[in-house]
């Protein structure tokens, strides 16, 4: 079976299990086009890293299939080194831990490494790198090892090596988390000028505030690893019951949502205290 054109992905009734008849996600279905900006929003524990790295080929699910780019995803098939090179060219991952993803000795090492293992040559490699450093503002950074640095320029280190290969998608796994303000502000508008230039952005979290920025869907995953709804932002953020169901806010949560001219979203929420 082929996929729309415009698909990037297809998932068909996909299960994983990490242990025998301990399911982490049941039945999952869902179709991401190209340029889609999404959003799987689900409490810690309900699946969706799990969903992501499934989506990036870091796991395979225990039933169902995936579809990317019009083919089947499959351990077979990404055993084949011309299938595997242009899958991996073609998507970025960031994890949650910026540290389970750094490991080279320096940022410039960090960042050349994509390219060297797509096989660019060594020239192309040097000038692609000095372009991603300026980009990202990271030159007086480059032969700092990654684990001396903050939280902030780790995450930017992450994703300075990952667009050093200039994927068409990009699968973030709680993008924001343990980012000071001010970092998670420029990450927030990097992403979106990512996808007005038409890149493909799936972020997995359940911080309920980078939503409307970064998401024109979402996709809600329940505790019970199924998936619980499909809807705008507005229809996600403004349906306190299904908030509710899902373990992404408390009882004593309000949400108000503006949707002004359909492109900009805010959304608060208040806490009260008996």
């Amino acid at each position: 079976m082929r996929l729309l054109s415009d698909e990037v992905y297809r998932l068909e009734n996909v299960s994983y299990a990490y242990h025998a008849g301990q399911a982490v996600l049941d039945g999952i279905s869902l179709r991401v086009p190209r340029k889609e900006a999404l959003a799987l929003l689900g409490a810690n524990g309900s699946g969706k890293s799990t969903l992501l790295k499934i989506m990036a080929a870091l796991l395979w699910p225990t039933s169902g299939s995936v579809y990317a780019f019009g083919e089947e995803l499959t351990e077979k098939r990404l055993r084949e080194a011309a299938f595997a090179h242009v899958f991996r060219r073609r998507i970025g991952f960031v994890f949650q831990n910026t540290d389970a993803q750094l490991f080279c000795p320096t940022v410039w090492d960090e960042v050349a490494y994509g390219p060297l293992q797509l096989g660019m040559p060594k020239d192309a490699v040097r000038r692609t790198v000095e372009e991603v450093l300026a980009f990202f503002g990271l030159e007086a950074l480059r032969n700092r090892p990654p684990y001396r640095l903050s939280g902030g320029e780790k995450k930017k280190v992450a994703l300075a090596a990952v667009m050093a290969v200039n994927p068409e998608v990009l699968l973030l796994d709680e993008p924001t988390a343990n980012l000071d303000p001010r970092s998670q502000y420029w990450l927030v508008t990097f992403l979106q000028k990512l996808h007005a230039a038409g890149k493909t952005i799936v972020i997995a979290t359940h911080d309920l505030d980078i939503v409307p920025a970064l998401a024109r869907r979402v996709l809600v995953l329940g505790e019970d690893h199924r998936l619980l709804a499909d809807g705008s932002p507005v229809e996600i953020l403004g349906n306190r019951e299904l908030l509710l169901r899902a373990n992404l806010v408390h009882e004593h949560y309000h949400a108000h949502v503006h949707a002004d001219g359909h492109e900009h979203l805010h959304f608060h929420h208040h806490d009260h205290h008996d």
